[in-house]
């Protein structure tokens, strides 16, 4: 073996010397991480069964997440075990307001906390309030499917009464351009007495050219006689 060769296998060695010496160095981490994690756990459990307000301390630790980002699910199992019941999260509300209606923000859960991050679209960071941002969503995935886009009006309009909604100044705009876009009944083509049929309200304020269809009042009222809203 000549001089290079010697060298080398001795920084070949030494590389797997370092490696092994890191390799065991992240077991006894991992070791020490998982009894702080023990720890943590049992001190989550001690926190919410002692409280008097359980939902309230399990609320702050869920939302906190003490910067760990791995705990909720700890928190959840804690809460179901001691109170006996699923854990539903107070809404987070945030010192934000939605720059398209003007209303304050509120989250559920943390699925949604991620998408208003811009997961899904950047400006649905932008759009706050779920409304807005769900009216985003469905812009970013479906671009020029919604009849009227942005709407301010969005916040108020989801939440009045249906008969309100019938009446407003938006629903007669979009009742329009459905019925100029259809002309006649899509069942059996008749042009008197025309309706426009919700197929879904999920996106009422904000809803797309797929989402609405014509109807004549008879066609109409077949869909209204089972129950369901014209």
């Amino acid at each position: 073996m000549n001089q290079e060769e010697i060298l080398s296998a001795i920084n070949e060695e030494e590389t797997l010397a370092e490696l092994f010496g890191l390799a065991d160095k992240r077991k006894s981490n991992i070791s020490a991480l998982e009894e702080i994690d023990a720890n943590i756990s049992h001190q989550i459990i001690v926190a919410i069964k002692t409280a008097e307000n359980k939902q309230g301390i399990a609320d702050i630790l869920y939302w906190d997440d003490l910067g760990l980002g791995n705990i909720r699910g700890v928190v959840k199992d804690a809460f179901n075990g001691i109170v006996g019941k699923k854990f539903k999260p107070t809404p987070l509300e945030l010192d934000l307001k939605c720059p398209v209606c003007g209303e304050g923000v509120s989250v559920k859960s943390l699925t949604k906390l991620k998408e208003m991050s811009g997961k899904f679209s950047p400006k649905a960071a932008e759009l706050c309030c779920n409304y807005c941002y769900n009216a985003e969503l469905s812009h970013f995935h479906h671009p020029g499917e919604i009849i009227i886009y942005p709407n301010p009006q969005i916040h108020a309009l989801v939440k009045m009464s249906y008969s309100e909604y019938l009446q407003t100044d938006y629903w007669k705009l979009v009742r329009e351009m459905i019925i100029r876009r259809d002309k006649e009944c899509v069942l059996c083509g008749g042009n008197s007495h025309l309706n426009v049929h919700h197929k879904d309200y999920y996106h009422r304020g904000f809803e797309s050219y797929n989402d609405l269809t014509v109807l004549c009042g008879r066609c109409h009222s077949k869909f209204h006689d089972k129950g369901q809203k014209r």
